[in-house]
């Protein structure tokens, strides 16, 4: 036999420890605020019906003051309560509002209806059903806690020992009608800490699920990344091999029929001296872009190899746009504003990797011909990298959704998407930084990338 400990009994009826997490309190703002527009229905309702049941009451009964009090002053907590559940300031103390337009309820029903009754067993009756009424539908339209009902309770209690005498002379003792309010306090207490308590428990189950799946999501990104990593190197260390090896062969054919033309002395002719001068410029050219080629296409796809060094960020970005620089030109103008920059200490073939991946995205968002402007800044202790387009710009409810990755299935075949910018945020987040997305409708699209100055080290 279990023994419940003096924490978990604190959990029970003090349960503040999960309403610190931002999640779950703003589920408890909305619940409370469906709440509200539940309770405003209901007092909307009784309002309806104690009009209707009142046509059954005498004349003498309706002209008194208490035949009035009840439907004007609970319809008037109803309108509050509604008011308040779509008033911004209001909705964040949702649950509050809620207590005080139960309390009001409670405390104008028992003043109207006591006013109207003689008999103290009649009042006795109403007195209590008011108070079951209200702590029930308190407990079913608002997520309360433990202390809250009894709070409510007990407030609901005290007036009624306060006012009875005053109100209805001819009740005479409260220690009956005390005792069974106290009865239903605690008993609707209890019924509330094992309610909340399901709440939070229902809570921490789709917190664990949602960290489950995040960090599912984190290792099918980091084995995407890893194996186009090695997919890339192989691939680049291949075209470098069979590129370096036609490129040899070039240059020392240029150097074997210069030679040549040296010995046989056709330079003196001017005419084969022009043909072979144009051959060697266009063939040293052609051989130095494609060892460029091959020296950025070598420093930017071994992202298998990503130990960290200390880079220059200003560089990475240029080096990267330069690499993809065929891609780009042909949709828009690349404009560059960097400022100064402390060295970084980081993994820059990944990093490079989500410069790209962000710096094609913005190609494809631009229509025609448009412009793209990479900035960078240092700032606190942090670096910021800012890609800027002006296309298409991303639909507000498309937002929320960029870095979940999901699939999709169009025309018969299955697409991928966000799967790439969640591996960028997943190395960005890898590296302690954040990626951000900013974009109007029509207008463009800012990725922002900050970077701390330290990069936070693995675990295990």
């Amino acid at each position: 036999m279990s023994v419940v400990s003096s924490k978990e009994w604190i959990e029970l009826v003090a349960p503040d420890e999960e309403e610190k997490d931002p999640r779950f309190s703003a589920q408890i703002d909305k619940l409370s605020v469906i709440g509200l527009r539940v309770i405003a229905i209901v007092c909307f309702s009784g309002v309806l019906y104690f009009t209707l049941t009142g046509l059954l009451l005498s004349s003498e009964v309706r002209t008194k003051i208490g035949g009035y009090l009840v439907p004007v002053g609970v319809s008037a907590l109803g309108a509050i309560a509604l008011a308040a559940s779509f008033w911004p300031r209001a909705k964040r103390n949702a649950r509050g509002v809620g207590l005080v337009v139960g309390y009001g309820v409670a405390v104008t029903q028992f003043w109207g209806t006591a006013s109207i009754v003689d008999r103290p067993e009649v009042g006795y009756f109403l007195f209590s059903g008011l108070v079951t009424g209200v702590m029930l539908i308190g407990i079913a339209a608002l997520p309360l806690k433990p202390l809250q009902v009894f709070a409510l309770g007990g407030a609901i209690a005290v007036t009624y020992a306060l006012s009875a005498p005053w109100v209805v002379p001819s009740y005479g003792g409260l220690d009956i009608e005390l005792l069974f309010v106290g009865q239903v306090v605690i008993l609707c207490t209890g019924l509330t800490m094992v309610v909340y308590r399901q709440r939070v428990l229902a809570y921490r189950a789709r917190r664990s699920a949602r960290e489950a799946l995040e960090e599912l999501r984190s290792v099918q990104a980091r084995l995407l990344v890893s194996e186009n990593a090695h997919a890339q190197s192989r691939f680049a260390a291949a075209l470098s091999h069979e590129l370096n090896t036609p490129l040899g062969a070039l240059t020392s054919a240029f150097d074997t029929l210069l030679g040549l033309c040296r010995k046989e002395g056709f330079p003196e002719h001017d005419y084969y001296a022009d043909i072979v001068a144009g051959a060697e410029r266009a063939g040293r050219g052609s051989a130095a872009r494609l060892q460029e080629t091959v020296a950025r296409m070598s420093f930017l796809t071994n992202l298998d190899r990503a130990e960290e060094q200390t880079a220059d960020l200003n560089e990475l970005c240029r080096e990267t746009a330069v690499a993809i620089r065929s891609d780009l030109e042909e949709k828009a103008e690349l404009d560059f504003d960097f400022e100064p920059l402390p060295a970084l200490r980081c993994r820059p073939q990944p990093l490079s990797a989500v410069l790209s991946n962000l710096l094609r995205n913005a190609a494809a968002a631009i229509e025609t011909r448009g412009r793209i402007s990479v900035r960078t800044r240092a700032q606190q202790r942090e670096i910021v990298v800012e890609i800027e387009d002006d296309g298409r710009g991303i639909a507000r409810e498309q937002l929320s959704r960029l870095f979940e990755p999901s699939f999709e299935v169009a025309g018969g075949r299955v697409a991928a998407t966000n799967w790439g910018l969640f591996v960028c945020r997943t190395i960005v987040v890898e590296h302690g930084g954040r990626l951000e997305i900013e974009s109007t409708e029509g207008k463009g699209t800012t990725a922002r990338i900050a970077l701390p100055l330290e990069v936070p080290k693995k675990s295990g």
